[in-house]
């Protein structure tokens, strides 16, 4: 979904910054319905929302951050090409994005820190 929207966003410009902004702009769209999906479908977690929902947010700035300048190299590269860009750093930024949602989000709690 998140993918799609930037595709659709890209094709409305020629400059590599606005590209990176529009990475940025689909990010908060999506953000809050792939918190969702995350919580509910994939890590089935059941604790706090609102705490929940800002550790996620946290947990992925850093992919998050780490998407724009690796995009404006990447868009270097491929003389200006978004969609190949973005589509290679997707698979990046999705791989660190279920570590740390994982691992720090989501995680279940410990049982035998509680012993």
């Amino acid at each position: 979904m998140w993918f799609g929207l930037f595709l659709f966003l890209a094709q409305f410009t020629d400059s590599n910054l606005m590209t990176v902004l529009f990475a940025y702009v689909a990010h908060f769209v999506v953000s809050p319905i792939a918190f969702v999906l995350q919580r509910g479908f994939v890590f089935r977690h059941s604790g706090g929302v609102l705490h929940s929902f800002l550790k996620f947010q946290l947990g992925y700035a850093f992919p998050l951050l780490m998407n724009g300048p690796l995009l404006l190299l990447a868009l270097q590269i491929s003389n200006g090409n978004a969609a190949l860009s973005q589509g290679i750093l997707v698979v990046v930024v999705a791989f660190s994005s279920l570590l740390i949602n994982r691992f720090l989000v989501f995680r279940a709690p410990n049982p035998q820190r509680n012993s």
